[in-house]
């Protein structure tokens, strides 16, 4: 610490005094569990998320965030309640914490670990190349932060990129294809509907060190020609291929290292089942070995239209693509499919606009208005 100058010096100081002080608290409620847990819980962890803050611990700030949440989630008797989301978020912490311990004790200034504590401010960097992207999938989400969004899925170079819009759900609502068909900006008269069918050159991006796209007011988009080769190294028709998959996509454990996006090719789909203990909606996919992938769905607001998509696939062999996109987790009880998007062979007619789409995505869009 001698070596640092003084601000720096103050900062490490700071981060060791957080570590210590978020450290003692989540072991005493990891200790205690939910069953003492009270309003008074809640205040702790958003105490906690501004020691975090002040810190500089991003990343833990970000996860004590949620863990915060789901505490009052579970005061509030909710009933998307999940005992694993609060042993996944108080995990999460709590490794969160171990890892600015770590930044702690190698002495160094905390801005300079990135890594370990992340960053509060995310850097889009203006690219001084065209951009040729093709759309992989979309999905819809709900936070618990209460915004509604939406990412589409694109591929460029190879490398997996996204594309963001997200807004309050106090003003939107808690359907994400309500956003799907707007504007992306008063300056930008493309949709994310326009952007998740098909390929573009994009040409004054920005983009971020974790492939995050921002578009800016002068930004060029221009249709471009579609390519199969997209796909490539994503596809799998045997799932022992698909852990293959994962592997290339490797992260750092706590952003997803375990799971990756990937598009499975089935040779049999299970029926679509319920289960109102876990309150999820799923099926199972085969191979051509007989190897299990479970396709499963909270039952939750914003999934509705991807629970309608399922259950409609599960009953009509007609609409069935050849392919399901979306995120693949490897876990200690087998192969988990979070499915985003129904991928054809060929070329298929979408809803009343009569749309020539290659993708239908399960969460944004009506799959029964595919006509091949």
């Amino acid at each position: 610490m001698s070596e640092l100058g003084k601000p720096a010096a103050e900062r490490l100081e700071r981060l060791g005094d957080a570590v210590d002080t978020i450290d003692r608290a989540l072991f005493r409620l990891a200790r205690q569990g939910l069953i003492r847990a009270s309003p008074a819980t809640v205040v702790e962890l958003e105490a906690l998320v501004q020691t975090a803050h002040n810190a500089g611990m991003v990343r833990a700030e970000r996860d004590l965030s949620a863990l915060a949440t789901t505490v009052q989630h579970y005061l509030d008797r909710d009933p998307n309640f999940r005992d694993s989301r609060f042993v996944e978020r108080m995990t999460r912490a709590l490794l969160r914490v171990d890892a600015a311990r770590a930044a702690f004790a190698r002495g160094g200034d905390p801005r300079d670990e990135k890594a370990a504590l992340g960053e509060a401010r995310r850097t889009y960097e203006p690219l001084d190349r065209v951009l040729h992207v093709q759309a992989l999938g979309a999905a819809g989400w709900v936070t618990d932060s209460d915004f509604v969004g939406i990412t589409v899925y694109l591929r460029a170079d190879g490398r997996i990129l996204t594309l963001s819009n997200a807004r309050p759900v106090e003003y939107f609502g808690n359907e994400p294809r309500r956003l799907f068909r707007q504007l992306l900006s008063d300056y930008i008269s493309i949709s994310l509907d326009d952007l998740a069918h098909g390929a573009f050159t994009i040409e004054r991006a920005k983009l971020a060190a974790d492939g995050r796209l921002s578009l800016s007011s002068d930004v060029a988009v221009r249709s471009a020609p579609w390519s199969g080769k997209a796909w490539d190294g994503l596809m799998a028709d045997r799932w022992m291929d698909a852990v293959e998959v994962l592997r290339g996509q490797a992260r750092d454990p706590l952003d997803g290292g375990a799971s990756g996006l990937v598009m499975l090719r089935p040779s049999a789909w299970g029926p679509v089942a319920v289960d109102e203990a876990q309150s999820t909606a799923g099926l199972v996919l085969e191979d051509g070995g007989g190897a299990k992938v479970a396709v499963r769905v909270p039952l939750r607001p914003e999934n509705n239209l991807l629970v309608d998509n399922l259950l409609t696939l599960g009953r009509r062999a007609d609409l069935r693509p050849a392919g399901l996109f979306g995120r693949l987790t490897a876990g200690a009880r087998g192969l988990f499919l979070e499915p985003f998007t129904a991928v054809y062979d060929a070329p298929v007619t979408l809803g009343r606009r009569k749309k020539t789409v290659d993708e239908v995505h399960l969460g944004l869009e009506d799959i029964e208005g595919v006509k091949r």
